[in-house]
Protein backbone atom coordinates (compact mmCIF):
# COMPACT_ATOMS: atom_id res chain seq x y z
CA UNK A 1 0.00 0.00 0.00
CA UNK A 2 1.30 3.41 -0.96
CA UNK A 3 0.34 6.46 1.11
CA UNK A 4 0.82 10.03 0.07
CA UNK A 5 0.60 13.09 2.24
CA UNK A 6 -0.14 16.44 0.69
CA UNK A 7 0.79 19.41 2.82
CA UNK A 8 -0.46 22.78 1.75
CA UNK A 9 1.98 25.16 3.31
CA UNK A 10 1.06 28.80 3.59
CA UNK A 11 3.53 31.36 2.33
CA UNK A 12 3.93 35.07 2.91
CA UNK A 13 4.40 36.41 -0.62
CA UNK A 14 5.69 39.92 -1.22
CA UNK A 15 4.90 41.47 -4.60
CA UNK A 16 8.10 42.37 -6.46
CA UNK A 17 6.44 44.49 -9.13
CA UNK A 18 3.11 45.67 -10.49
CA UNK A 19 0.76 43.65 -12.68
CA UNK A 20 -2.26 41.41 -12.92
CA UNK A 21 -3.00 38.87 -10.21
CA UNK A 22 -2.99 35.99 -12.73
CA UNK A 23 0.36 36.95 -14.29
CA UNK A 24 3.03 34.24 -14.34
CA UNK A 25 5.68 36.65 -15.63
CA UNK A 26 8.48 36.73 -13.01
CA UNK A 27 8.36 39.86 -10.82
CA UNK A 28 5.27 41.22 -12.58
CA UNK A 29 4.00 41.07 -9.87
CA UNK A 30 4.94 37.77 -8.18
CA UNK A 31 8.45 36.52 -7.40
CA UNK A 32 9.29 33.75 -9.85
CA UNK A 33 5.90 34.21 -11.53
CA UNK A 34 4.20 31.97 -8.96
CA UNK A 35 0.64 33.19 -8.34
CA UNK A 36 -0.41 33.12 -4.66
CA UNK A 37 -3.00 30.55 -3.63
CA UNK A 38 -5.72 30.29 -0.99
CA UNK A 39 -3.24 29.30 1.75
CA UNK A 40 -0.99 32.31 1.14
CA UNK A 41 -0.98 35.88 2.39
CA UNK A 42 0.25 38.76 0.25
CA UNK A 43 2.25 41.89 1.05
CA UNK A 44 1.82 44.67 -1.54
CA UNK A 45 4.09 47.62 -0.79
CA UNK A 46 4.16 51.03 -2.51
CA UNK A 47 4.73 51.83 -5.33
CA UNK A 48 3.34 48.49 -6.56
CA UNK A 49 -0.18 48.01 -7.95
CA UNK A 50 -1.87 44.61 -8.24
CA UNK A 51 -5.05 44.12 -10.30
CA UNK A 52 -7.24 41.07 -9.65
CA UNK A 53 -8.20 40.16 -13.22
CA UNK A 54 -9.73 36.74 -12.57
CA UNK A 55 -11.09 34.70 -9.68
CA UNK A 56 -8.60 34.55 -6.82
CA UNK A 57 -8.49 33.24 -3.25
CA UNK A 58 -6.08 34.40 -0.58
CA UNK A 59 -5.76 34.24 3.20
CA UNK A 60 -5.21 37.97 3.60
CA UNK A 61 -3.60 41.02 1.97
CA UNK A 62 -1.67 43.86 3.59
CA UNK A 63 0.85 46.60 2.79
CA UNK A 64 1.24 50.19 1.64
CA UNK A 65 0.59 49.44 -2.06
CA UNK A 66 -2.57 49.48 -4.17
CA UNK A 67 -4.85 46.52 -4.82
CA UNK A 68 -7.51 46.89 -7.55
CA UNK A 69 -10.43 44.76 -8.67
CA UNK A 70 -10.96 44.51 -12.45
CA UNK A 71 -14.50 44.44 -13.91
CA UNK A 72 -16.04 41.00 -13.36
CA UNK A 73 -13.21 39.76 -11.11
CA UNK A 74 -13.82 37.89 -7.84
CA UNK A 75 -11.62 37.86 -4.75
CA UNK A 76 -12.22 35.45 -1.88
CA UNK A 77 -10.46 36.55 1.31
CA UNK A 78 -10.34 33.46 3.50
CA UNK A 79 -8.68 34.94 6.58
CA UNK A 80 -5.83 33.38 8.51
CA UNK A 81 -6.26 30.06 10.38
CA UNK A 82 -6.91 31.90 13.66
CA UNK A 83 -9.90 33.65 12.07
CA UNK A 84 -8.32 37.08 11.93
CA UNK A 85 -6.80 39.20 9.21
CA UNK A 86 -8.41 40.14 5.90
CA UNK A 87 -7.77 43.42 4.06
CA UNK A 88 -7.99 45.97 6.87
CA UNK A 89 -4.19 46.52 6.89
CA UNK A 90 -4.05 47.24 3.14
CA UNK A 91 -3.49 50.92 2.32
CA UNK A 92 -5.60 51.03 -0.87
CA UNK A 93 -8.26 48.57 -1.98
CA UNK A 94 -10.07 49.83 -5.10
CA UNK A 95 -13.28 47.87 -5.59
CA UNK A 96 -15.08 50.41 -7.77
CA UNK A 97 -14.90 48.49 -11.10
CA UNK A 98 -18.27 47.31 -12.37
CA UNK A 99 -19.23 43.70 -11.72
CA UNK A 100 -16.44 42.78 -9.30
CA UNK A 101 -17.10 40.81 -6.12
CA UNK A 102 -15.16 40.61 -2.86
CA UNK A 103 -16.06 37.70 -0.60
CA UNK A 104 -14.93 37.56 3.02
CA UNK A 105 -15.06 33.93 4.15
CA UNK A 106 -13.41 34.62 7.49
CA UNK A 107 -14.31 37.02 10.26
CA UNK A 108 -16.08 40.06 8.75
CA UNK A 109 -14.44 42.29 11.36
CA UNK A 110 -11.20 42.15 9.33
CA UNK A 111 -12.80 43.51 6.14
CA UNK A 112 -11.51 46.90 5.03
CA UNK A 113 -14.17 49.44 5.95
CA UNK A 114 -14.99 51.18 2.68
CA UNK A 115 -17.40 51.14 -0.26
CA UNK A 116 -17.55 47.97 -2.38
CA UNK A 117 -19.18 47.31 -5.75
CA UNK A 118 -20.39 43.88 -4.58
CA UNK A 119 -19.52 42.56 -1.13
CA UNK A 120 -20.37 39.20 0.41
CA UNK A 121 -19.77 37.76 3.86
CA UNK A 122 -19.93 33.97 4.04
CA UNK A 123 -19.62 31.31 6.70
CA UNK A 124 -20.73 27.72 7.17
CA UNK A 125 -24.21 28.69 8.37
CA UNK A 126 -25.41 31.37 5.98
CA UNK A 127 -24.40 33.80 3.26
CA UNK A 128 -25.10 37.49 3.71
CA UNK A 129 -25.00 39.59 0.55
CA UNK A 130 -24.70 43.37 0.45
CA UNK A 131 -25.06 45.21 -2.87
Amino acid sequence: MLLFSLNCLAADITATGSGNWSSTVPNAPWPGGIVPGPNDDVDVEAPFNITVDSTASIQYIYGSGTFRMAPGATLNVVGDPAGGQGTYQLATLDTSAAGNTVIYSGNAFWAKHQNYYHLMFTNTVATNQID
